[in-house]
């Protein structure tokens, strides 16, 4: 039985109370997964194995970082959260229902967060919302760290029963500060603030005055995203590779740093301290027939270097599914738009499992804020909400014509001009064709 099995079993028995014994449980079962998430996000930000690297013999290595990380989660990212989410209330009567879904998009910034939320899912495996209700009586949703967030879930259903945030806070006590673990206990109709007393033991939060306090939604409010059934971040599979290819570029960075050091070796000649220092200055040797002064330096071959830093990267590009835009095979000008697409296959694949990941915790998120509206007075309900994702690719104007102009006689003109990406109305631009419209 997991952890999370048995704090729904005891909450069960104990009619959802939390207690200091689930608390404690859940976290030490979250832990290892805590970990894996901060050291995904801290990679992500630059702070990687490389520049702990040391070299043979004690002294500290040259770290030469190759940003593979961020060059995935941006390109991903990039690729399916460039171009905002677009949101429309579908056979709303009320037309209130309209204004109210455009004030909450605009209030909470969707399209930031959601390219935030997206990032966040792409580097951890996933990620968290909380959607709450602000003193203005506004259905706020903020983003929260997925480290922080446990959801216990219905195994016969999957449906989130519990969740609960925990992090760090100061806290005075007689005069003293000192460090502890907070927490925010979550069901489906209220939350429960507890703090970590000096024993240990989580107790209310005595700076709430309402504790527990409804949260006026109907379901648990914190919200999950993944990115994946695995929840795996997107170069998480690749982390070998780069940290093989973070050393490799690295060793041939110190051969390079040491052949300013190398030694000489003099055949036929001794050189002492003066004869160094007049061929510092001069930069000349006097060396007596059949004497030779080379430098000692290492047989590398360069070649089977190249080779291995060409392979890692190829691989490290092929198993993320991200194309490596820099490659002329993508990027060249005697690629075509259509080949571009065959090569965009995999990371297409991956996006379209990401934007089904996403969409469900979007659903989860409006089954939750549809229930506040609701008490409000407003006729709407999550299944009224639809999301529309639009890749965010570069446009080839030219290809685009040639198959528009090909298309010109077989299919309709409607059909035929929502194929142009230049053309966003397409019953103006036909207006505009027939006369009706100047410009």
């Amino acid at each position: 039985m997991t952890e999370h099995q048995r704090a729904l079993a005891e909450l069960e028995r104990l009619d959802g109370t939390v207690t200091t014994e689930i608390i404690n449980d859940l976290v030490n079962g979250h832990a290892d997964e805590r970990r894996r998430m901060r050291r995904l996000y801290d990679e992500y930000r630059g702070e990687v194995p490389i520049l702990d690297r040391k070299a043979s013999g004690g002294d500290g290595g040259v770290s030469m970082v190759n940003d593979y990380r961020g060059d995935i989660i941006d390109t991903i990212t990039g690729y399916v959260f460039g171009k905002p989410i677009t949101y429309t209330v579908e056979d709303a009567s009320d037309e209130r229902v309209h204004e109210l879904l455009r004030r909450f998009l605009a209030d909470n910034g969707i399209a930031d967060l959601d390219a935030r939320t997206g990032k966040t899912t792409s580097i951890c495996g996933s990620a968290s919302r909380l959607c709450y209700i602000n003193t203005g009586g506004t259905v706020r949703v903020m983003a929260v760290p997925p480290w922080e967030s446990v959801f216990i879930r219905d195994g016969s259903r999957d449906d989130i029963r519990y969740a609960m945030r925990y992090y760090t806070v100061e806290t005075q006590e007689r005069g003293v500060w000192r460090e502890c673990r907070r927490i925010e206990w979550y069901d489906a109709r209220q939350v429960t603030y507890l703090v970590e007393d000096d024993k240990g033991a989580f107790v209310p939060d005595p700076l709430e005055p309402l504790n527990p306090c409804p949260h006026m939604f109907d379901g648990v409010p914190l919200i999950s995203f993944q990115n994946n059934d695995e929840e795996q971040g997107d170069f998480e599979k690749v982390v070998s590779l780069i940290d093989g290819y973070d050393r490799a570029v690295s060793y041939d960075q110190d051969e390079i740093e040491a052949l300013r050091h190398a030694y000489l070796k003099i055949t036929g000649a001794t050189l002492d301290a003066d004869d160094a220092e007049a061929a510092r200055l001069s930069r000349s040797f006097n060396i007596p027939d059949g004497g030779d002064i080379e430098f000692l330096v290492k047989n590398i071959n360069d070649r089977f270097n190249e080779n291995h830093i060409k392979r890692l990267e190829e691989n490290i590009y092929r198993f993320s599914h991200c194309p490596n835009m820099s490659d002329e095979k993508f990027s060249g000008a005697g690629q075509s738009g259509e080949s571009r697409k065959w090569k965009l296959f995999g990371l297409e694949n991956r996006s379209i499992a990401k934007e089904r990941k996403f969409t469900a915790g979007l659903r989860a998120q409006f089954a939750v804020v549809t229930s506040a509206w609701r008490r409000m007075g407003y006729g709407v309900n999550a299944g009224d909400i639809t999301m529309t994702f639009s890749r965010n690719m570069p446009v080839e104007l030219k290809y685009e014509a040639e198959v528009t102009n090909l298309l010109k006689g077989a299919v309709s003109e409607r059909t035929r001009l929502r194929h142009l990406s230049l053309v966003s109305d397409v019953e103006g631009e036909l207006s505009a064709m027939n006369g009706d419209v100047v410009g």
